[in-house]
């Protein structure tokens, strides 16, 4: 008699509570709403399809939904500044938005723009960018190259040279060694221990000089493949081991550019440090290795280039021919006579700040130096007697100087000093739940091994953060005019934008957490940038759109297309922008992904079963390549909370997280109605609308992550209850609930059916219906058995939820990330 009447009491409280909110609450809410001039009508309504097509009314929806779910009113809301703002002012409407912090992305949204030095050196610079975009579109890695090396006696430096390149990092080239007729002995040496298909080594009968070496080199490389770019190295040089790759990102970056030259320690105006004494190929990349990190990637136009190392593409040759062998036989201008005649022809030079060649200089020609210099140097004043004024005009300006000087500061401060940290971009999408958060433990956990950033875009904003001391630092933003579509997934806005991003940052590995609302170039575009890339799964958006593989009728499909009343609609998109996806649109999802899968270098996913659901729809997954790694977490300390109840007692059952009809809510709700006689539901966390909440739930509202314990202390239930009706990929409630010391409840699906059954820490309904429940509670020996899961959970405390912490994840990745970097 006295539980039915507090029920009822219950009840009317519940429509007395509402109906104050409609009458009273919320015109207060909506008139601060105006007053305040928080919420841009039409930009939200822009923003949120779902609720321009059900023709709400926006300011409405976003005081009783939107500000629950974290729907910004206006484009550079501030969740916390605005609250401050109107405490005074409107306080009903500063305490709603106070009470759904959480709602609002906290770690990622609302932040200002950092400045990073990677991205202000190119405000103090008014050189063009590098348009890294281009390059990659141009597939500049498998660019064929062709490298000349003329050599005149100085075999020791040769040799030094020839190992340099056999050692550094080169793709799609062939080296001709070409010997000019040298006084001294050792060239037979060098080509018996070179000699390869990539090396080729050649012999002038008579000396033809440096400038007719070259050329014989040129028509002979370009006899063999006719569509090779030349690069002209000298015998006295060593190279870093990335110094092509930087040559070829420049070079394809323009179809003007002609000629490219790197930096060095000993060449004239592309001198940008000194060495002390002849350094080894490791100190080489040292210095390299800064200027990679440190170098902005511009592209200024010069008059000349310098042939110690200098980059020529095919069309340039084919335009305006092979060097003036017959000015310049000897050496010393017959670059710069060749970079003038391209310059009249349109044709551009400029300077690779990132590729770094040490060069020894004058090992071949020693004390004639001073003589050809003066020689090589009239004759081009003679052929072009605007160079003097140009290279005045170019090398003596402010600009230029300050642009060296800044290299050479660089290479002076970070070459004594500590080596840079390679550079992972990790991916994401959402910004608020597990995913989000377990990126950044991982990412605190490699930061001292690797500089890490993270990339996040909702389809039509793209921002770019790093993470400093612990905290995630926005450094770039970009508002996507071209937004992204999921029918092509795909924005050439976007792809050029990022691409350009991860080439200033020259980003060492690409960690894609979630793929969604990104665009899929950005995978294809990384891969042929030469950055290995690894895939997580951490759900089915792989699979298919509607994430969780629930179709229509909210019935797990397996990823298999099912007969429905109803059509599945996607989770992260407007359904009207996918609306065929059953049996019809999902396999072009599936086929485009299946392109796009092939790039990738290793993939990762959190359980068995998820790994067994991916490999069933994209069979061509190496098992090899394919990784399961648990996500962690850290726990100050492990608690005992529950309780068996005595036999006046109800059994209470706690349902954390953020529910909704996919978390099992209508299961819930149904429970709450008919086992209300010996089961109290308490759920802790956000509650979807989706379904009519029963009034015997007990709602505690929403939570902080380190909140949870003492919530769950005050309840002190019996068990707790996962009922996901999709097999979920990992599930952090889970690992939330062990942690506080209490067995749970859940259906036959997924990681937390494979956790559950592993630890035996749980129960596993057979049904999802309510009976079963009622009637496990009913047993006789049902206490035995709640001891029994109660000490396994104690087990798992005790064991994995020791040992599987962030830091035990964190080296699993750092496994997979070495062997890729």
């Amino acid at each position: 008699m006295k539980l039915g009447l507090m029920m009822v009491l219950r009840a009317y409280r519940r429509r007395f509570v509402s109906m104050y909110r409609r009458l009273i609450t919320e015109p207060k809410l909506l008139s601060a709403l105006k007053r305040e001039k928080l919420l841009d009508s039409e930009w939200y309504l822009n923003e949120n399809l779902d609720v321009a097509e059900a023709n709400l009314c926006p300011s409405l929806h976003f005081i009783r939904f939107g500000v629950l779910e974290g729907r910004l009113p206006s484009r550079d809301f501030n969740a916390k500044k605005v609250t401050e703002r109107i405490k005074n002012s409107s306080p009903e409407l500063s305490h709603l938005l106070k009470e759904n912090f959480s709602a609002f992305p906290s770690s990622y949204e609302n932040v200002p723009l950092t400045e990073n030095s990677h991205f202000s050196i190119y405000e103090q610079l008014d050189f063009p960018k590098v348009d890294v975009m281009r390059s990659i579109n141009e597939r500049y890695l498998d660019k064929y190259v062709s490298i000349i090396i003329p050599v005149y006696n100085a075999f020791s430096e040769t040799r030094k040279c020839l190992d340099s390149v056999l050692r550094a990092e080169t793709q799609n080239v062939r080296v001709f060694v070409i010997n000019d007729a040298s006084s001294e002995e050792g060239f037979e040496a060098l080509a018996c221990e070179y000699l390869s298909d990539n090396f080729v080594f050649l012999e002038n009968t008579r000396n033809l000089g440096f400038s007719g070496t070259v050329n014989k080199g040129i028509n002979y490389a370009r006899n063999l493949r006719p569509d090779s770019d030349i690069l002209v190295l000298n015998s006295d040089t060593i190279v870093s081991r990335w110094w092509l790759r930087e040559l070829k990102l420049v070079a394809m970056s323009s179809r003007e550019i002609g000629t490219v030259t790197a930096v060095s320690n000993a060449a004239g105006p592309f001198s940008v440090l000194s060495f002390s004494s002849e350094p080894s190929w490791s100190e080489v990349n040292v210095a390299a290795d800064v200027l990679i990190e440190k170098a902005p990637l511009v592209s200024p136009p010069l008059p000349t280039g310098h042939g110690f190392c200098m980059y020529i593409k095919g069309e340039l040759i084919g335009d305006i021919g092979v060097f003036d062998s017959h000015s310049f036989p000897k050496g010393y201008g017959e670059e710069n006579d060749f970079c003038m005649r391209a310059t009249k022809k349109g044709w551009k030079n400029t300077i690779a700040a990132r590729s770094f060649v040490y060069h020894k200089q004058n090992a071949s020609f020693k004390e004639q130096k001073a003589k050809l210099i003066s020689i090589g140097r009239a004759k081009v004043d003679s052929l072009h007697p605007e160079y003097s004024m140009l290279l005045n005009r170019t090398f003596n300006t402010n600009e230029y100087k300050s642009f060296v000087s800044y290299l050479n500061s660089v290479t002076q401060i970070n070459t004594s000093t500590s080596q840079p940290l390679p550079k992972i971009l990790y991916v994401i999408s959402t910004e608020t739940g597990g995913t989000p958060q377990t990126n950044l433990d991982l990412m605190k956990q490699v930061s001292e091994k690797y500089e890490c950033y993270l990339l996040v875009s909702n389809s039509k904003t793209v921002k770019l953060f790093v993470l400093e001391e612990n905290n995630l630092k926005l450094i770039q933003l970009h508002e996507l005019h071209e937004k992204i579509h999921p029918s092509t997934h795909v924005s050439t806005e976007y792809d050029a934008v990022v691409s350009n991003w991860i080439g200033v940052l020259n980003i060492s590995l690409l960690h894609i957490r979630h793929i969604g609302w990104h665009s899929f170039g950005l995978i294809e575009n990384t891969h042929h940038h030469g950055i290995p890339i690894v895939f997580s799964f951490h759900d089915f958006y792989t699979v298919c759109p509607t994430v969780k593989l629930l179709d229509g009728d909210k019935q797990y499909c397996g990823g298999v297309c099912s007969i429905t009343s109803n059509p599945c609609v996607p989770e992260l998109w407007p359904a009207k922008q996918l609306p065929n996806l059953n049996g019809f649109e999902v396999y072009i999802w599936q086929r485009r992904f299946r392109k796009y899968l092939r790039y990738i270098s290793n993939f990762v996913t959190t359980s068995e079963s998820t790994k067994k659901v991916i490999s069933n729809v994209y069979p061509t997954i190496s098992p090899e390549s394919f990784h399961v790694i648990p996500h962690g977490r850290d726990f100050v300390e492990f608690t005992q909370l529950a309780k068996y109840p005595s036999k006046k007692q109800k059994f209470r059952l706690v349902c954390p997280g953020n529910i909704n009809v996919a978390k099992g809510l209508a299961y819930i709700n149904e429970l709450a109605e008919k086992a209300s006689d010996i089961l109290e539901i308490h759920i802790v966390g956000k509650v979807s609308n989706e379904v009519q909440l029963s009034s015997k739930l007990i709602l505690h509202g929403e939570y902080e992550r380190e909140q949870l314990k003492n919530i769950i202390a005050k309840i002190e239930p019996s068990f707790g209850g996962v009922f996901s009706i999709w097999p979920e990929t990992w599930c952090h409630t889970v690992t939330e609930l062990l942690s506080c010391g209490v067995p749970l409840f859940t259906f036959g699906m997924g990681a937390i059916e494979e956790r559950v059954r592993k630890g035996n820490f749980g129960w596993i309904l057979r049904s999802n219906r309510p009976i079963d429940l009622a009637n496990k509670l009913s047993d006789t020996s049902f206490n035995i058995e709640w001891e029994d899961k109660v000490l396994n959970v104690l087990k798992w405390q005790s064991g994995e939820g020791l040992t599987l912490s962030s830091h035990h994840m964190a080296s699993q990745y750092l496994d997979i990330y070495k062997n890729l970097i």
